[in-house]
């Protein structure tokens, strides 16, 4: 399997929120990958800088890139560059490399170094989002590690 490391980070925040995982509207598979590490289906995974296997199926996939669009900074317009930032920012902080490979376990060992530099990696965001999605990623660790 090969997954964006944020995206990783998003399905641990979002098993902490409680949120729903279902089929969103853009046709993604980020609902099967985030229910394959619910339900322990650990397999190895690549960590990698493009489009992943959460972006199967998304109708905003072109020619291999997000041509989505975010609004929630100033500094970036297309979603796929700041996904491209985000996922440099965070493997930086874990000093791990894009295309490395691990399993899910070890992915969670190396929480504790993302929440740490949490403020950091989303420099630029809105801080009580930040401040937020520490608090549901640290949830969601409690609730896979039991």
């Amino acid at each position: 399997m090969e997954l964006r490391i944020h995206h990783i980070f998003d399905i641990i925040r979002d098993i902490g929120k409680g949120k729903i995982l279902e089929k969103h509207e853009y046709g993604h598979s980020y609902h099967i990958i985030a229910k394959k590490i619910l339900n322990e289906e650990f397999e190895i995974i690549k960590i990698v800088i493009k489009s992943d296997d959460v972006c199967r199926g998304c109708v905003k996939l072109y020619d291999g890139k997000c041509i989505d669009i975010i609004d929630h900074r100033n500094d970036f317009t297309k979603k796929d560059e700041f996904n491209n930032y985000l996922d440099n920012r965070i493997i930086k902080v874990l000093e791990i490399n894009n295309g490395d490979t691990f399993t899910f376990k070890e992915i969670l060992q190396l929480t504790e170094e993302y929440l740490k530099n949490i403020e950091f990696i989303y420099e630029g965001n809105d801080i009580l989002h930040t401040q937020e999605r520490k608090k549901n990623v640290e949830k969601g660790i409690l609730k896979l590690k039991n």
